[in-house]
């Protein structure tokens, strides 16, 4: 009897090797390698999967922000909002959580990254959106509507 149950769970340890899981839950993409091909360890990967929930967002602001991002993020998580290049209207709110630790010294910029819970997808590995990072608000300021500007 006790053989058997072995011999069980031997197959279900041998069944095991036969899969190959995710470290992370997202979306697969297409598949890199095809039947026929020859597979190695730490050769090619098989398929990417992106990460959908959180996702992250990487953005450049110019160099003469480091200062006031520094100063204003110090105490606080800094509000990130993005909006999709073709829907404008629709956004996402998310908060700072990376700045590089060096300036791009051929661009003058320094890379930002931004994380978003995005329950609902709207946004999407690699997709280009626009963002507006909040430093501040300012209480009792004085605005007049932008059509009375003219």
């Amino acid at each position: 009897m006790e053989n058997d149950l072995a011999a069980v769970e031997k197959a279900k340890l041998d069944l095991s090797y036969c899969e190959i899981r995710s470290p992370i839950s997202g979306r697969a993409g297409n598949l890199l390698v095809h039947a026929g091909n020859l597979v190695k360890v730490s050769d090619v990967a098989l398929v990417v999967v992106n990460q959908i929930e959180p996702i992250f967002v990487s953005f450049g602001v110019p160099e003469q922000h480091l200062g006031d991002i520094r100063k204003n993020s110090a105490n606080r998580k800094l509000p990130v909002h993005v909006s999709l290049q073709n829907d404008p209207s629709r956004t996402v709110s998310g908060f700072l959580s990376v700045v590089d630790n060096t300036v791009d010294n051929t661009t003058g910029t320094i890379r930002l990254k931004a994380t978003f819970d995005n329950h609902e997808h709207i946004l999407w590995p690699g997709q280009f959106v626009n963002m507006r990072l909040i430093l501040g608000t300012y209480s009792k300021a004085l605005t007049i509507p932008e059509a009375a500007r003219f």
